[in-house]
C-alpha cells in the first residue's frame, strides 16, 4: 500500500507561509461543495499548522452546488470573497489549475499578486506555473523519488520480501516564483 500524505502537504503549504512572516492565511479548494478528500486532507493538514501558531484560516466554499458546479457564477463568488480577504494574505491553493484560476480573478478584480494577496499551488507544474505573470510559486511532490520508492517496493514484493506499506510518499518542497516571492516583516 502506497500513499501520500496529504496533511503533510498542506503542513508544508503553512510552514512556507509562516516562514516568510505572513499572518493572514486562506485556502481554495476543488469547486464542488463536498471537497474530493485530498483536498480536505491538505485544508486539515494546513490548518492544523496554523493552530500550533494560535492563527486561523478561511476557506472559500460556494453557496450551493449550482454555484459550484458553473465557473461563472463560482467565480462570482470567489472574486466577493477574494476582496473581502485582509491585505496580505498568504492562500493556499490545493493544485496548480485552481491557484492559477484564482490569480486570474485577482487580476481581474485588480487585486494586487503579489502584493494583497499571495498565492501558492501544488504539483509544481512547470509549463502552467510560467505561463503566467506573475509566475505561481508551488509544491513540488517530487514525483520521480515517490516513483524510485514505488519501484523498490514492488521489487522487493516480487522477489517475496517483506514489505512494510509506505505511507508518506511526499518529499514536499516548494518553489518560490513571482506569486509569493517578497518576504512579509511584521515590523514596519
Amino acid at each position: 500500500f502506497v500513499n501520500r500524505n496529504q496533511e503533510n502537504v498542506g503542513a508544508t503549504a503553512a510552514e512556507y507561509f509562516l516562514s516568510r512572516g505572513y499572518r493572514n492565511f486562506a485556502f481554495v479548494g476543488t469547486p464542488l461543495i463536498k471537497a474530493a478528500e485530498w483536498c480536505e486532507r491538505r485544508l486539515d493538514g494546513f490548518r492544523s499548522r496554523l493552530k500550533k501558531e494560535g492563527l486561523d484560516s478561511t476557506a472559500f466554499n460556494a453557496s450551493t452546488r449550482e454555484v459550484s458546479s458553473d465557473f461563472d457564477m463560482e467565480s462570482t463568488e470567489l472574486t466577493e470573497w477574494l476582496k473581502s480577504l485582509p491585505p496580505q494574505t498568504a492562500l493556499y491553493a490545493a493544485w496548480d489549475r485552481r491557484a492559477l484560476q484564482v490569480m486570474g480573478l485577482c487580476l481581474d478584480a485588480g487585486i494586487s499578486v503579489p502584493g494583497s494577496i499571495y498565492i501558492l499551488g501544488t504539483d509544481n507544474d512547470e509549463v502552467l506555473c510560467e505561463s503566467f505573470s506573475p509566475s505561481l510559486s508551488s509544491i513540488s511532490l517530487d514525483g520521480r523519488n515517490a516513483g524510485i520508492l514505488c519501484a523498490q517496493l514492488l521489487d522487493a514484493h516480487m522477489q517475496k520480501r517483506k514489505v512494510e506499506p509506505l505511507v508518506d510518499l511526499a518529499f514536499p518542497r516548494v518553489v518560490t516564483r513571482q506569486s509569493t516571492d517578497e518576504m512579509q516583516v511584521p515590523d514596519r
